[in-house]
């Protein structure tokens, strides 16, 4: 249930998709020996903007986007051999699930052997926080401290044992939407849900030189922060500041639609717009400015609970949207929330991922969308 080995299998067919609040990314690829190897299909489709977004049209635009990266995958594959997946990895960004990380402890009165068996019990006497409605996604250790050790291994022996349990899950009626649409152009393939959270975190955990680091995604409606203390999870926290909820907010201040004004701020970080317009932009900017810095410094206060903040935080992306949000970031002042330092220093991953993977395998990476590759590798090394 939460902890197992995985024997190594050979080449495999797989597919990928990516749901988030803003578009919909596909990809069907071959793995083998632990490493996403071969590209055979990709697809994207953004979601509209929705000047004021409706969960139930949400919901519809989210399946339809599904619908047709599906439908581009089926047909860049169509009459060549061996390209079916047998399995599809979902992985849900928020709002598609909710998670929890919690540490267990056993104080036993004498050393003990911390085997898997022992600590799956100490799992299995938790209670689930999910209802009927819920569908289950993961439920895993994903830390063990032993007399107060962190990053202690199995079958070791003490006496105060240590465990953080991550559990996802997610609205069964919605999901199962998702599964009938896949099912419906991958009748054979076997769907299993995932979250971008925990694949984030095992993989960029890896591949990211810090063992304190904070990963910011801003793709979708909501910005997903996850904070990793001492190569730990240490916390996961949605809040308003994604891309989508920016552009809209500058579209109301310069009193336009929402394409016009990512449009308009395309041109502003190019400073090819007039300077009349450069004006108005740059002050709309200020004041979205502190809205996001207050909203960021919430999250981080209640994500980060007693702990040190990392000042190192990696951003997805490299959009002018996801340059502003770095700029937010270096500009804001953190002293109320932070230990020492009262800024942070924001960083695109994408280049530093591509070459950490370059490092460790010898070859380009096969996708060059960052999630996405990401959650290739994921799903390579739980296949071993």
């Amino acid at each position: 249930m939460v902890f197992s080995k995985k024997k190594k299998e050979g080449d495999k067919i797989i597919g990928i998709i990516d749901i988030g609040s803003a578009q919909v990314d596909g990809a069907v690829i071959r793995i083998a020996d632990g490493e996403p190897k071969e590209v055979l299909a990709e697809a994207r489709e953004d979601i509209n903007f929705s000047q004021t977004p409706d969960f139930k049209q949400f919901q519809f635009s989210i399946e339809k986007a599904l619908g047709k990266v599906l439908d581009l995958l089926v047909s860049q594959t169509k009459g060549v051999k061996d390209t079916k997946p047998k399995e599809f990895f979902i992985f849900l960004a928020t709002p598609f699930f909710s998670s929890q990380i919690k540490t267990l402890r056993a104080q036993e009165p004498k050393a003990v052997k911390a085997t898997a068996d022992y600590v799956n019990g100490m799992a299995k006497q938790d209670k689930l926080p999910i209802n009927k409605d819920e569908l289950l996604l993961e439920d895993e250790i994903i830390g063990l401290k032993l007399n107060g050790y962190t990053n202690s291994f199995f079958d070791q022996t003490a006496d105060l044992i240590e465990i953080q349990r991550f559990t996802s899950w997610g609205p069964k009626a919605v999901l199962s939407r998702f599964q009938d649409i896949i099912e419906k152009h991958y009748p054979a393939a076997k769907v299993k849900f995932q979250t971008f959270l925990l694949a984030g975190y095992k993989i960029f955990n890896d591949l990211l030189p810090n063992r304190d680091f904070i990963l910011l995604d801003t793709g979708n409606e909501l910005a997903d922060l996850i904070i990793v203390k001492d190569k730990v999870l240490a916390g996961h926290l949605a809040f308003p500041g994604g891309k989508n909820l920016l552009i809209r907010e500058l579209a109301g201040k310069l009193n336009t639609l929402p394409t016009e004004a990512a449009s308009v701020l395309n041109l502003y970080s190019g400073n090819k717009s007039n300077q009349q317009l450069q004006i108005k932009i740059k002050r709309a900017l200020e004041n979205l400015a502190t809205d996001w810095q207050n909203s960021f410094k919430e999250a981080l206060g209640q994500t980060s609970g007693n702990i040190f903040l990392p000042e190192t935080i990696y951003l997805i992306g490299d959009t002018p949207v996801d340059s502003l949000i770095a700029n937010f970031i270096e500009t804001a002042d953190l002293g109320d929330i932070t230990f020492g330092s009262n800024k942070m220093e924001a960083i695109f991953i994408e280049k530093l991922l591509a070459e950490s993977i370059r490092h460790l395998t010898g070859q380009n990476p096969p996708l060059t969308n960052t999630w996405s590759l990401a959650e290739a590798i994921f799903c390579a090394k739980i296949k071993q």
